[in-house]
């Protein structure tokens, strides 16, 4: 009788790569959390299940609670899971260009958890995304800034959400604290950048929020220029007793035209350093309207998230809806054709828009296990030497003592990529034909990863 029991278990936690409607996902993978892998240097970079397995969450965004068709109710997230998601991210627009009065905000708070709920009975993950847009900084949503606009403060917001999942025992739950950090104003009428600063300094008043109810969470803090910019993030990265802090990363293909070693935004540097979620992606433009004719490097983006040597990038597609733009078209963003009735009865492969259709086809190509990416228990310390440093023509040798293997990249002191090669046996001869300036080279190795500086004369 014992045997059958075990074997029953072991049978309800199998995950299908076909039937999906049959996975419970978070009975498989139970409270998620990072790793370090082969290829990170020690760094923890890589969403695991609670066994230290590497697992890869895909699947769809709302659009917003506050559309005229919802396409948010349950049988919205049967739908997603169906064809073959297991996250899905709960979008709430708490501020905008008008006031969200408390009426409002209370139908979404309700949404909300009713969302958490029904997704816990799936077996599907969720990511509270408190969808920051416009203002566009942080710290305006913070309790006693910008009190013209009336919405839930971001304090009270995780407060709730996060006891909400408290009494109700949830572990099924990721934050994403500010989804797209992008311009403040300069105090003279005019617009500057949000920093990284300034989202850390809302950051630093959130996740003690979050780790007080929910202490082992996933956290995803957005970075700046509508969560573009990840070097900023690896060059001053946050340290969290217990909080599991990713960084975000929106990606479109019709504007970011750019998706190689030599962008700084996505390199396999960064890929080595910090643990990424590309919360929102799409191969259309940023505004989710327009075709787009280069789809080849929509097909670059999640390659480096299916195929990446330091770590499986997580994802959620813009945007689960069918939503029409002011002459009543559909945005090329959207996953359903125009028409699709959101009760779920329209829910096929048929009404996929060529978009929608994209992300499917994604889903369906089983990316669940990663045997390759087993979490490395022990690390050690990595050197290299450079020569000659100073360099007066840009050309230099670089040694790795161990004699290993190693992705080496040169970065300029504006976060940029300009060279990067693949140590093999323990040496390289780089002709990087480098400008006079001061370069930080940082390799990775198997189990470790450093930095020093050169300097071009």
């Amino acid at each position: 009788m014992f045997l059958v029991v075990v074997m029953f278990a072991l049978q309800a936690m199998a995950l299908s790569t076909t039937d999906f409607e049959s996975n419970n996902y978070i009975q498989a993978w139970g409270r998620l959390k990072l790793v370090t892998t082969p290829n990170s240097g020690g760094n923890k970079v890589q969403l695991a299940d609670k066994n230290g397995n590497a697992v890869q969450l895909r699947g769809w965004s709302t659009h917003t609670h506050s559309s005229v068709a919802f396409f948010d109710n349950k049988n919205d997230f049967e739908g997603m899971k169906r064809l073959g998601a297991n996250v899905v991210r709960l979008t709430c627009y708490i501020a905008s260009e008008k006031s969200i009065d408390a009426t409002v905000w209370n139908d979404q708070k309700v949404w909300l958890q009713n969302a958490i709920t029904w997704n816990n009975e799936l077996g599907l993950y969720v990511i509270v995304d408190y969808h920051v847009l416009n203002p566009g900084n942080p710290n305006d949503y913070l309790i006693g800034a910008n009190d013209s606009i009336v919405y839930e403060k971001a304090e009270t917001f995780f407060a709730d959400i996060s006891t909400f999942v408290k009494e109700n025992n949830y572990n099924h739950v990721l934050y994403e604290i500010c989804n797209e950090p992008n311009t403040k104003s300069d105090g003279n009428g005019g617009e500057i950048n949000v920093t990284w600063q300034d989202i850390k300094e809302y950051a630093d008043v959130i996740l003690p929020i979050i780790a007080e109810n929910d202490p082992n969470a996933v956290v995803i803090i957005g970075t700046p220029s509508w969560s573009f910019h990840l070097e900023d993030a690896n060059r001053d990265r946050f340290e969290h007793e217990t909080l599991q802090i990713m960084y975000t990363f929106h990606f479109y293909a019709c504007s970011h035209t750019t998706l190689s070693n030599t962008n700084g935004h996505f390199s396999d540097t960064i890929l080595c350093s910090i643990p990424v979620f590309a919360t929102e992606w799409n191969n259309t433009n940023n505004t989710g309207r327009g075709e787009c004719p280069a789809s080849t490097i929509a097909d670059t983006f999640l390659a480096r998230c299916n195929y990446g040597q330091n770590q499986r990038i997580s994802w959620t597609a813009w945007s689960w809806s069918e939503v029409v733009d002011e002459q009543g078209e559909p945005r090329t963003s959207s996953t359903w054709k125009n028409g699709t009735s959101p009760d779920g009865s329209d829910y096929t492969v048929e009404n996929l828009s060529p978009t929608g259709l994209m992300i499917y086809e994604e889903l369906q190509q089983n990316h669940i296990n990663y045997d390759g990416l087993n979490e490395v228990k022990s690390t050690v310390s990595a050197t290299f030497s450079i020569y000659p440093n100073p360099t007066k023509d840009g050309n230099f040798q670089v040694t790795l003592p161990t004699g290993e293997t190693a992705l080496l990249t040169v970065e300029n002191l504006q976060g940029q990529t300009v060279y990067s090669t693949t140590i093999v046996n323990g040496v390289a001869f780089i002709n990087a034909k480098l400008t006079e300036g001061i370069y930080l080279v940082s390799i990775c190795m198997k189990n470790s990863a450093k930095t020093q500086k050169l300097v071009v004369k």
